[in-house]
């Protein structure tokens, strides 16, 4: 290793990223694959993503600051009433451990032909009322 070794293993790091997605990710996907096709499965998952972890792990100060952006983006959203601020919490700290992979479920939006036909019976029914 050289004086403070960062080099070595981020060369280590880069070759076990590389066998992972080269070698074992396609035998894991091939295997979910399998396992999906299954039709009698009591207990099927809900969810099949999946993720290897990190080979590092950041710093209390790195981790501060990746939660500070995280909590930016969140009020961004809240404040603007893109989501509602309990289910991001529920998704962000709802089982305990704080949690950067979120998904929000969708709002039920209304087509423009939707939107456009209820239109068009207000008009009429207040076309009639006059």
């Amino acid at each position: 290793m050289n004086a403070t070794g960062k080099s070595d293993m981020q060369n280590w790091y880069d070759v076990v990223s590389a066998y992972r997605e080269n070698q074992i990710e396609p035998c894991l996907t091939w295997l979910i694959e399998i396992l999906q096709a299954q039709k009698s499965w009591k207990t099927r998952p809900k969810s099949w993503e999946w993720e290897f972890p990190s080979l590092t792990e950041p710093s209390e100060s790195e981790w501060a600051d990746i939660k500070k952006k995280y909590a930016e983006i969140d009020a961004l959203y809240i404040d603007r009433g893109a989501v509602d601020p309990i289910e991001v919490w529920q998704e962000r700290f709802g089982g305990g451990v704080f949690q950067s992979n979120i998904q929000i479920s969708k709002p039920k939006i209304e087509t423009s032909l939707e939107v456009e036909a209820e239109n068009q019976d207000l008009l009429n029914s207040d076309d009639e009322g006059n």
